[in-house]
């Protein structure tokens, strides 16, 4: 029983990395209870102080070095296997209590062939159109990073925004827009290509320079940076968004992807002690041969993922395949209830006199 639990967070973990991707809590979770028998619970959310960061001994995982693969005879040298990007630990460039944290470097995925899929994802957030209804800016040509935090998805004057854009008056139009239905929150300009959106204490801290906000307003500064993923997600105090009956479940994870047909990508896993994490280690390869038991569309799709543990840290990196993931986004859409949009249908012709 203690195998099969560890199987099935293991397998919650993998399932975030390749179905999600930007609606974690609100997507992912349904589709994998609706789709298999694996017994998943969506936990109400209680606002609490987060914890502080984890962090795994010797310094943030490093990202696995390059190696060849062997050749199979003289003459035909095969490229080095690619890097996974590095998953870092956001909850610094968050707002304090920020369980939740995404980053999507726009610029990467402009020229992404999962490029419209991101988008009708992000179009099911509230803020997706917060930001940009009525203002006649466009998300992939106008910005070109965007930061997401949250101590409660289900909340969304909870959550936080940043937008790193081109300079735009658009823009400094957005600061004297109130927001609809006693929503609190008010956007706030922290640089000419910087625009924040948040609740009102958090940017009084800001626009003050308090000793306690200047870490994180020096971190916002430099949000989209320090990394060559066009995704980045951290979740800490996962057990606050799911429950797996009878499973530990890791303390955080963090999750990197690049913009790739065929993304590389990154999953960090911390567990609260090195038993729970060599046991998660060494089901990895079964629950690779079972995903598609599980999940018949998605059969192979983690085929391609490694796995290593140090400590308490269960790292899996490697590349998803362009097909699964295309239909994954598809798929996210779906059953989210998001209606289809229909095309207007042209009025036939008048008949001639």
């Amino acid at each position: 029983m203690e195998s099969r639990s560890l199987a099935l967070t293991i397998g919650l973990c993998g399932s975030l990395a390749l179905h999600g991707l930007v609606l974690l809590g609100s997507v992912v979770v349904p589709f994998v209870r609706l789709s298999t028998s694996l017994p998943i619970e969506v936990v109400p959310f209680k606002p609490r102080r987060a914890a502080p960061p984890v962090a795994a001994p010797g310094g943030a995982p490093k990202p696995p070095p390059e190696t060849k693969v062997p050749r199979p005879g003289p003459g035909k040298p095969k490229p080095l296997r690619p890097v996974a990007p590095v998953a870092e630990d956001l909850r610094k460039v968050g707002p304090p209590g920020a369980n939740i944290t995404v980053i999507l470097r726009l610029a990467l995925l402009r020229t992404s062939p999962h490029r419209e899929g991101t988008e009708q994802l992000l179009s099911l957030l509230p803020d997706y159109h917060t930001l940009l209804d009525g203002t006649g800016l466009r998300l992939f040509d106008d910005l070109s990073a965007l930061l997401i935090a949250t101590p409660d998805p289900r909340d969304v004057a909870a959550t936080f925004l940043a937008a790193r854009h081109r300079r735009d008056s658009r823009f400094d139009r957005l600061a004297h827009h109130p927001l609809p239905g006693g929503d609190p929150r008010r956007f706030r300009a922290l640089a000419e290509d910087l625009m924040v959106l948040g609740q009102p204490p958090l940017l009084d801290a800001l626009a003050q320079d308090a000793d306690s906000a200047r870490p994180w307003l020096d971190a916002l500064r430099t949000f989209d940076t320090s990394n060559d993923a066009a995704l980045q997600v951290t979740i800490a105090d996962l057990s606050l968004l799911v429950r797996v009956a009878g499973a530990p479940l890791p303390r955080s994870i963090s999750l990197s992807v690049s913009a790739d047909a065929s993304p590389r990508v990154r999953l960090v896993c911390d567990f609260d002690d090195e038993a729970q994490a060599s046991a998660a280690f060494l089901l990895w390869p079964t629950l690779q041969k079972q995903v598609g038991l599980l999940a018949p569309l998605f059969a192979g799709a983690l085929d391609e993922l490694s796995a290593t543990r140090h400590d308490k840290t269960v790292d899996l990196f490697g590349r998803l395949p362009e097909r699964q993931v295309a239909t994954a986004l598809s798929l996210a859409k779906l059953v989210s209830g998001a209606e289809p949009e229909v095309a207007p249908v042209a009025a036939p012709p008048a008949a001639s006199q």
